[in-house]
């Protein structure tokens, strides 16, 4: 399987640097313009199907794709962003002065410790671990776009290349950011990187070779 895995565009919320986990806001311009340019790799690409988050920040995201392409959007609740809980919606300094010293002890073991009413990494990977199965077994050598969020899809990339969790944190995505990865027998066997274009004024699509 050719998988596609992109991140939903620049938010209103992401520019203000607000966490957002299951709520939702608009995408910028910007964002709007990182859906476009996702749309024309989907022609270029040519997946078989685009699969997104049921958040409204990803539809958006994706249903450019789907409409280059003529085919339906499979939306799926596990690839919705890492919950948040109290904090969504706040900003850094609200959360330490609404919830003093929550914030330092998740960026320390984002793995076991869950933010009030929220989920951690482990919650995150026992919902993906049954969808990575689905991808497997829905899409076999198929290419396939997925649209998910930024902790969710490193999460996702930690499971399919087996990293151990410390590598997790290795794994970044910004918005403008697209990963491919091939995957046979359950293995990913290539992974590279494109940067979709309207970062930093640049125009157009590129491609680099990452890791193999």
């Amino acid at each position: 399987m050719k998988l596609i895995l992109a991140r939903h565009g620049q938010t209103q919320w992401n520019r203000e640097k607000r966490l957002q986990g299951r709520r939702d806001s608009p995408l910028t311009s910007v964002g709007q313009s990182q859906a476009r340019l996702l749309a024309r790799l989907a022609v270029r690409e040519k997946p078989i199907a685009v699969v997104s988050s049921d958040l409204q920040r990803a539809v958006s995201t994706a249903s450019l794709a789907t409409k280059q392409l003529g085919v339906k959007l499979l939306k799926k609740h596990a690839l919705r962003e890492i919950g948040y809980g109290r904090l969504e919606g706040l900003a850094l300094a609200e959360i330490e002065e609404s919830f003093p010293g929550v914030w330092p002890r998740r960026q320390k073991d984002r793995f076991r410790f869950r933010v009030p009413g929220g989920e951690n990494y482990v919650d995150v990977a026992q919902r993906l671990k049954p969808f990575c199965s689905w991808l497997a077994n829905r899409f076999g050598d198929e290419t396939v776009l997925v649209v998910g969020h930024g902790n969710t899809n490193r999460v996702l990339m930690g499971l399919l290349l087996r990293y151990p969790h410390r590598k997790w944190l290795d794994i970044h995505q910004p918005n403008y950011v697209v990963y491919f990865l091939e995957v046979k027998n359950g293995r990913v066997r290539r992974l590279e990187h494109l940067t979709l274009g309207h970062h930093r004024k640049q125009a157009g699509l590129y491609k680099v070779k990452w890791w193999q």
